[in-house]
This record gives C-alpha cells, structure tokens and sequence, in this order.
C-alpha cells in the first residue's frame, strides 16, 4: 500500500482529524498533486482570525476547488441538478442525493468511486428520484457495500437491510429515517443519535424492543403511540439518553407513563401536542429529578391554570411553555 493510501485510510478512520488531512495535503504537494494545495488552502481557514488573509486564502480555495472539480468529482461533475456537495477541509463532507440519474449501481459507484468523497461523512437521500430505475431497499444494500468507512450520519426517506447497514458500518453514529419501512433486525444497534419521523410499526417495534447502549439523541415524530413509546424508554434499553424529542397526541399521557427515572436523566425534552396541567403536575413532581435539565419545552394547545404556570415559572425556569 501507498503512504498516500495510508494516509487516506487513516483519514477515514478519523475524518475529523484536521493534522490528519494536513499531513496528507503535504504528501500530495510533495508529489505535484494540487489536491493538496486544496487541502492545505482549506484548512488554513481554521481559526484564521485576520478578516483579509481569511477572504484571501477562502477566494484562492473557491477557485482552485472549481478547476479541481471536473477531476475530484469525476462524472458527479456533471449531476449539478442531482446532489449538493457540502466541502470541507479539500474533501466533500457531505452530498445530498435529490435524484439518481442513472442505473442506480452505476450510480452509487459513481458516488463513491470520486475522490473529493473518500472521505464522506454524511449522506441524505429523502425524496431520492430515481430515473434510471431503484428504491431505497437497493440504495440501502449499495451504501452497505460502497460506502467508505468514514460515513459517521445517514438520511434516508426509505430502509432495506439496516442489520446489513449497521453490521457493514459500526462507526455509523446518527441515523434519520423518514416515512420508511424495511428489516430492522439489529437487537443492539450503536447509534448515538436516533430520529424516526412519521416512520412505520417495523421501525417503531425496532425503537421500543432493541437496547440502545450508546444513543443519546432521540427524536420521534408520529402519532397514537404514546403510552407505547413512553413505556418503552427505559433506563435499561437507554442507558445514556439525555436529549428527548417528539411529538405526542397528548403530552399528558406521554408524561404520565413516561419512567421519572427516564425523565430525570434528561437535560432536554422538547415534546410537541396537546398539554394541560396533568403535564406541568408531571413536571413538578419531577422537579428535583429536572434541576440539571438545560431545556424543557411543551409546544401545542395548551389547557393550563394560572396557578400552575406560576409554580412551574418559579420552580423550574428551565420550562419553556409555548402555545403554538
């Protein structure tokens, strides 16, 4: 193996390591390559804090990674109305995948196949529009296979395989699924960031039976699961839980079957639906369990007394009550 595949292999082991990309920015240099340059111009801008000599180097980058293009991105130069490519220190840092425009392995291949993405870190496809045929079940088994280690945050508007997934990429931290289905036999995935969004019961069965040792932000949005999903957060199954979102039908039924246990290792809970004060009582009784909480916020239509908004105004400022 090369030192610059070396080099490559390490940054996607550690894609956050801005020396690591230093380095390898000077190994390209020292080989002609002005990949390296790019590199090197890019993350120069960190912590630059001379207003001119950041607008100088951010200037010579911009157009030093618009000649570079056509060969860092390869044939996804030409898909300017299929995906958005966010740059980072000489590399695309994430992309945004809005519609395939060919036969979908020749896709993915390509996607992964050019340079600037060796080191992607984040892939969204929500409403992926696929032209040369495919569905997410296929799109899901191909960044299975394809994707580079570094993937750390996945988007996804569909499922197939996520044992495969999950089992092909460990170091995969943030999951987002919108409106999917799909096979989610994982009994103890290593997610630290979890958001469900309108998703269904096969992803939801997944959420309230499998343990979760390592997630610490769940978001979830759907609805007439209340009492189920409440239940289901235990300290067992959620060890390190500490950031709590979603909506509810009703936020005093969440609250009430919610585990205070659960509700005290919180340090944000933001919960969108109907309150009342079943809700602040809730609240109250949990004050003493709340007084590290950083934010708690109820957003919905309100039915609540004056005297128990008082108490909670008082007693725990952390609570934001929002009539929305």
């Amino acid at each position: 193996m090369s030192r610059v595949s070396k080099l490559l292999e390490a940054l996607q082991e550690d894609p956050r390591d801005l020396r690591a990309y230093q380095v390898f920015a000077d190994e390209l240099m020292a080989r002609g390559d002005p990949w390296g340059e790019l590199i090197g111009l890019m993350c120069s801008l960190e912590g630059e804090k001379d207003p001119g000599r950041f607008l100088e180097r951010k200037r010579a980058a911009e157009k030093l990674r618009a000649e570079l293009e056509p060969r860092l991105l390869e044939s996804l130069a030409f898909w300017s109305d299929a995906l958005q490519c966010e740059w980072k220190w000489g590399v695309v840092r994430a992309v945004k995948l809005g519609r395939v425009p060919i036969e979908l392995h020749r896709a993915v291949s390509a996607l992964f196949e050019a340079p600037a993405l060796a080191v992607l870190q984040e892939l969204t496809a929500w409403q992926t529009e696929y032209h040369g045929g495919g569905d997410f079940v296929q799109l899901v088994a191909l960044i299975a296979g394809l994707a580079p280690k570094s993937l750390k945050a996945l988007k996804l508007g569909g499922m197939g395989d996520a044992a495969v997934l999950l089992s092909a990429h460990p170091q995969l931290e943030s999951l987002e699924l919108m409106s999917a289905e799909g096979d989610y036999a994982v009994r103890e995935p290593k997610l630290s960031q979890l958001r469900l969004a309108q998703c269904g019961g096969a992803a939801f069965e997944w959420l309230v039976t499998a343990r979760w040792p390592e997630l610490v932000a769940l978001e979830h949005t759907g609805s007439g699961r209340d009492v189920a999903l409440a239940e289901g957060l235990t300290r067992a199954r959620f060890p390190k839980l500490n950031e709590l979102r979603g909506s509810c039908d009703s936020c005093d039924v969440f609250l009430g079957a919610l585990d205070p246990e659960v509700l005290g290792g919180l340090s944000v809970l933001e919960l969108y639906g109907e309150f009342s004060d079943l809700s602040l009582e809730a609240l109250i009784a949990a004050r003493t369990r709340l007084a590290k909480a950083k934010r708690v916020v109820l957003r919905g239509l309100p039915t609540i007394s004056r005297r128990l908004h008082g108490i909670v105004k008082k007693q725990l400022p952390m609570v934001q009550l929002i009539r929305d």
